[in-house]
């Protein structure tokens, strides 16, 4: 098994044309298939709009619907409580101990989030987060744009949180780049920035 990524079409994007919503699941078959957490994660999409409000011309959107602030050491402690490789073992090691990472002492954890380490339940029904994509983006632009967005609702940033956060929020440091496909998506939220491919 791994992650299964449950999209929740609103009444706008269930109306969109059939390849809306055959790009978006293509984007999700594409995560689905290298996160291998035992997870599932409850996406809102919208078209036109995002979680019920129009975007802002032609751009996307996507962040997480709820979550927690956390300690950083904290953290770093849940994220080694769930290490299941030797590449986990490298990538949590390759983070700083102590209080801080970067000078950030306070971390905004999604659901999507909790949910890997265990903190929540893996199947709770609630939305994780959501997305909206443009209705005039042309069809050969979806799947990247489903790709891109469905990872936005387990992207967190640092305290206090931008729920909204985007993707270039605070530099990312080298050594999180090595972090696993498992816990890839955590290691680099917890910056704010995923410069890596994910298919990596």
């Amino acid at each position: 098994m791994g992650l299964k990524i449950n999209l929740v079409y609103d009444a706008q994007a269930s109306a969109a044309p059939q390849s809306f919503r055959d790009a978006m699941q293509t984007a999700a078959d594409q995560l689905q298939f290298v996160i291998y957490d035992n997870i599932t994660i409850n996406i809102g999409v919208g078209y036109g709009e995002f979680n019920g409000a129009a975007l802002p011309g032609a751009v996307a959107e996507g962040g997480p619907a709820y979550g927690k602030y956390e300690a950083y050491s904290t953290l770093r402690a849940q994220l080694a409580a769930s290490e299941t490789s030797p590449t986990d073992v490298t990538a949590v090691n390759s983070l700083p101990s102590g209080n801080s990472i970067n000078g950030i002492s306070t971390i905004s954890v999604t659901s999507a989030q909790e949910k890997a380490l265990g903190l929540i339940a893996p199947a709770d029904s609630r939305i994780d987060g959501y997305i909206g994509v443009p209705s005039t983006w042309p069809v050969n632009s979806l799947v990247a744009a489903g790709f891109m967005k469905l990872r936005m609702p387990w992207a967190a940033c640092p305290a206090p949180p931008k729920w909204l956060c985007t993707a270039s929020a605070v530099p990312e440091p080298a050594y999180l780049t090595m972090a696993s496909q498992r816990l890839r998506p955590t290691f680099q939220s917890m910056v704010g920035k995923q410069n890596l491919p994910i298919s990596g």
